[in-house]
């Protein structure tokens, strides 16, 4: 994923990102705890991980291919 970021601010948007997702993901064992209480621990967990899988395949369905596109041709600004 890196080369969709443009090369000045790759380093900064991949750790963004990185640190973004760290921050979010520290709140789903507090939820797990707090849903645990109305459903099986089992049940919770498998619905968390259904929903974390979801959401990175729907992401991942929406970012552009850049398999043999050179890094240079996705520096240019898609014409719209």
């Amino acid at each position: 994923m890196t080369e969709l970021y443009p090369t000045a601010v790759r380093g900064t948007a991949q750790g963004f990102c990185y640190n973004a997702g760290r921050a979010i993901g520290s709140f789903l064992p507090a939820l797990v705890g707090f849903v645990s209480q109305s459903l099986p621990l089992g049940a919770t967990i498998a619905l968390f991980s259904a929903f974390a899988s979801g959401i990175m395949v729907v992401v991942l369905l929406l970012l552009p291919e850049t398999r043999g596109r050179s890094l240079a041709s996705l520096e240019t600004a898609p014409a719209d």
